[in-house]
């Protein structure tokens, strides 16, 4: 079948189609992904504990480092896993990330 487009121009915009279809799985994925995580953190427990189950749990670390001299040790290190519990990993085990955001610069 002739469309009266050159072979090179239909690839590129075969390509372009291409290019969308990957943005729009990209952002269906990252916006599941978001919503999963968001409805996990606003379990009462964590919200009433003061966390919102967004914060990377690297800084559960930083907050043990800094709870580390307590003189209630038994209190700081209920704090850290009570963070651990509430925080969102940075990557999961698998090398993957559990969302992601695409900005497009025009």
């Amino acid at each position: 079948r002739t469309t009266g487009r050159t072979p090179s121009r239909a690839m590129g915009e075969t390509s372009a189609r291409g290019v969308r279809a990957v943005v729009l799985l990209l952002a269906s994925i990252a916006a599941t992904a978001t919503a999963a995580l968001a409805e996990e953190a606003s379990s009462p427990t964590c919200l009433d504990l003061g966390f919102s189950g967004l914060a990377p749990c690297g800084e559960c670390d930083v907050l043990a480092k800094h709870t580390a001299e307590a003189d209630d040790r038994a209190s700081a290190d209920a704090l850290h896993r009570e963070c651990l519990r509430c925080c969102a990993p940075e990557r999961r085990k698998d090398g993957t990330y559990l969302a992601a955001r695409l900005e497009v610069c025009r």
